[in-house]
């Protein structure tokens, strides 16, 4: 079957990949191969190659292009120019895949689709649906200044802002636009938030200096900023990095600044965004009286605005705790159901979010279905590697399944990119270490962890382990009653697989280890 927007619909089926010049482009890994090498592409180009399969062998224009694949945001036509260009590198394609035709736009000459079936984390229940904007705050990206006027430094300074724009598009919780310049801000009061990321570039002496702030466009106050200073090698590979770190900052002090500003605002007038914004802050608090509140808060977004997929998203959080904890009913395995219906709405609103994917992922570890869970916990990494929280999510269930070095990894990524991160975190990463086998890095994190949120019943059940296995009955004696005391009553008679391991030997360490410290 050859590709093409019609004739992908009258099979019946969308197709899961497209062939053509010995390349495979797989929809549901979100991947371009070429055999079995795996060629990396970031989520723009990967969506304009994508544009261009399931159009192949007609011309694709530039405003076409613009709104397939950065819809509702305004960048310059040197974001297609610099992903067209990532496309022919990765293709090693110098026009026979990919023709541009002058003034007319691009063409994949031809592509051959392919149905395998439907992804991991499809949900039954209808067709996407876009959720609107629900008062989510504006980021405009100014262009960097080029201080010495280097013609590849600007070119570089213009790579990072498109990348830049990229990067925080994938973020549900912003509106993104990049005008050529700042914009008046006619709002004075501020009940719009609105912020200007802007820098500059410099290069010298095999060095390039990178420096970026972050601004209230109503009062001026520069909320963030930061210098980077790296040697000059690989251009492209720092440009990805920074990028990467760069979106993640923006993304986690605009939610804090807006919380802020929530103090300022009646009640009365908050929408689905700000309610939103105070249940996940609640959450974040690691206590069972904030996450009932936060349930109540999210539960009000959803009202709000029905169509908020974040908003589900994290009330899928917030009811998975009748499970994982015992807050609020229901609790046990009908809480697992509960916030399972949450995370799948979700992703039927917004079905490439890492957040909604996320939540789905975590729900699906802990229902035993690992390798669900970690299919669309990746998923998640793909649509958006700047979420720390979809970070953290992955490293968690890969640990879940098993993959306990593979999950450190991404948690220690997840922390280092968030220093405002919950403390459970701490918890989590704790528990992955100890699975690991390595105890004095997992009583470091589990200590802290237990300082920051001593309520947080997994950490005790961690360092109930931890202790058992290093030798310090005594603490591992007291760890256990601080377990008890979240869970009164419990005996292991009622482990109902709240730990969601696959392995069965990693679910007897942690029986075992509570019988040794006196949990009967």
């Amino acid at each position: 079957m050859r590709a093409g927007g019609p004739l992908a619909r009258e099979s019946g089926s969308a197709p899961t990949a497209y062939r053509f010049g010995g390349f495979v482009l797989d929809l549901h890994r979100g991947s371009l191969a070429s055999g079995t090498t795996e060629i990396a592409l970031r989520p723009k180009a990967f969506a304009l190659l994508r544009h261009l399969a399931e159009q192949a062998g007609r011309v694709i224009g530039r405003d076409e292009i613009m709104q397939a694949v950065w819809p509702g945001t305004y960048v310059t036509e040197d974001s297609i120019t610099q992903c067209i260009r990532e496309i022919r590198r990765a293709l090693g394609d110098e026009g026979a895949l990919i023709r541009t035709l002058p003034r007319r736009g691009y063409m994949l000459a031809s592509a051959e689709a392919e149905v395998t079936g439907i992804p991991a984390a499809a949900v039954a229940g209808g067709d996407p649906v876009q959720a609107p904007p629900a008062g989510r705050p504006l980021v405009l990206v100014l262009p960097f200044e080029n201080i010495g006027g280097d013609p590849d430094q600007g070119y570089f300074a213009e790579g990072l802002r498109a990348d830049l724009v990229t990067d925080l598009t994938r973020f549900q919780e912003l509106q993104v636009a990049a005008p050529a310049r700042a914009p008046p801000v006619t709002d004075g009061g501020g009940e719009k938030a609105c912020y200007l990321v802007h820098g500059s570039v410099r290069r010298a002496s095999g060095r390039i200096r990178i420096t970026v702030q972050l601004t209230d466009a109503h009062s001026g106050i520069a909320v963030w900023a930061e210098r980077f200073d790296r040697p000059l090698e690989d251009l492209f590979a720092l440009q990805e990095e920074l990028t990467n770190h760069i979106a993640a900052t923006v993304d986690i002090r605009v939610g804090r600044d807006s919380l802020r500003r929530l103090e300022r605002r009646a009640p009365a007038n908050l929408d689905a965004y700000d309610l939103y914004l105070q249940g996940r802050d609640l959450h974040g608090r690691t206590t069972e009286q904030a996450t009932l509140l936060g349930r109540r808060i999210l539960d009000r977004a959803i009202a709000a605005d029905p169509r908020y997929a974040p908003a589900h998203a994290w009330q899928s959080y917030t009811v998975l705790r009748g499970f994982t904890l015992g807050w609020g009913l229901p609790t046990g395995r009908a809480a697992l159901d509960h916030a399972l219906s949450f995370a799948q709405q979700a992703v039927m609103l917004e079905p490439e979010s890492s957040l909604c994917l996320a939540r789905m992922a975590l729900v699906l570890g802990l229902m035993g279905r690992h390798a669900e869970a970690m299919a669309v916990a990746e998923q998640g990494v793909r649509a958006n590697p700047c979420d720390t929280a979809g970070r953290a999510t992955y490293g968690e269930v890969l640990s879940m399944s098993g993959h306990h070095a593979a999950g450190v990894t991404e948690l220690r990524a997840a922390l280092s990119l968030n220093p405002f991160h919950p403390p459970f975190w701490h918890a989590t990463i704790g528990r992955a270490l100890l699975l690991d086998g390595r105890h004095q890095e997992a009583l470091d994190e589990l200590l802290r962890a237990r300082a920051e949120a001593p309520d947080y019943r997994p950490c005790h059940s961690s360092l109930v382990v931890a202790f058992v296995e290093t030798g310090q009955m005594e603490a591992a004696r007291g760890a256990a009653l601080d377990v008890l005391r979240l869970r009164p009553g419990f005996r292991l008679r009622d482990y109902d697989g709240v730990f969601g391991f696959s392995r069965q030997a990693d679910t007897e360490r942690f029986l075992s280890a509570f019988r040794t410290a006196g949990i009967g």
